[in-house]
């Protein structure tokens, strides 16, 4: 089974700080999808996480224009949402992204919500974490292979190519015009969720099983 995920956040992942950290960016909007190996739908999950007093970052409000007040007036409690994500996650051989950043979020979250309740490390990651359980960011190297797009200006990555945005990678490998909704998780499940089946009908991903 697959599982395609999608998040919007309050904000980058700090290098400074260790995932788990409470600095951390939050997740406001999950999106995730656990399908078949033709991408038939069996379960999905779009929810809006309330705020319970975290905040996000004014680049991140610029970017997709969610405010805390309105996730906080119709969200959902994070633990929840992040119990049924898990759940899907065991269900799953492979969970797909765009980029390996939510699923660095969805770890800090887990890691922190052990810490917070007191819990030991795997309590909540271990379905995450678990042997077996394949992580694939479609953005890179496969993404960027198929776009080969150089990096402008000169500089020491000069001769490499750049990581294509979502957008870019739907453009250029699907063949139309994407425009992803930075305010909507389910809008970039979807487009990653099209890349990843045109991208197996090419022939990639070919030796790991869904």
């Amino acid at each position: 089974m697959l599982l395609f995920l999608d998040l919007v956040t309050s904000g980058l992942l700090r290098e400074d700080l260790p995932l788990g950290s409470s600095s951390q960016p939050w997740a406001l909007k999950i999106a995730a999808e656990l399908s078949d190996a033709q991408g038939n739908r069996v379960s999905a999950i779009d929810m809006l996480i309330k705020a319970e007093g975290r905040t996000i970052k004014p680049q991140a409000k610029q970017l997709h224009g969610l405010e805390e007040r309105r996730c906080e007036q119709y969200g959902v409690k994070q633990n929840a949402v992040l119990a049924t994500l898990t759940d899907l996650a065991g269900k799953a051989s492979r969970v797909v992204t765009y980029g390996d950043f939510d699923k660095r979020v969805v770890t800090s979250l887990l890691i922190n919500l052990e810490t917070q309740t007191n819990k030991a490390r795997g309590t909540f990651t271990s379905r995450w974490e678990r042997t077996g359980l394949e992580f694939l960011n479609i953005q890179d190297p496969v993404c960027t292979r198929e776009c080969a797009l150089p990096h402008e200006g000169k500089d020491e990555n000069e001769d490499k190519l750049r990581w294509p945005s979502l957008e870019e990678a739907c453009d250029l490998i699907l063949k139309e015009p994407t425009t992803v909704n930075k305010a909507d998780a389910w809008s970039g499940l979807s487009a990653t969720k099209s890349l990843f089946f045109e991208l197996l009908n090419r022939g990639h991903f070919e030796n790991t099983a869904c």
